[in-house]
């Protein structure tokens, strides 16, 4: 198991990559938002975040979680 954190709420591991975010995420996504329309940002991220099909954002999920313990254990 991995330390709860704020940045890592406990979903699926095909929604990590669209649940879990660190502070540099945040960061990208506020310098995205001012240099596009709020509606913008968020169209470009689904569309990225969705040219993954189901199976590899499970597998990239279950890889952030393997990580991150990983992380933890040190």
């Amino acid at each position: 198991m991995h330390s709860p954190s704020l940045f890592r709420p406990h979903v699926l591991a095909t929604e990590r990559l669209r649940a879990w975010s660190t502070p540099i995420t945040l960061s990208f996504h506020d310098s995205l938002s001012q240099a596009l329309p709020l509606s913008d940002a968020r169209a470009l991220l689904e569309v990225m975040l969705f040219s993954l099909d189901i199976k590899m954002r499970g597998l990239y999920g279950a890889g952030l979680l393997r990580f991150t313990q990983y992380c933890d254990s040190r």
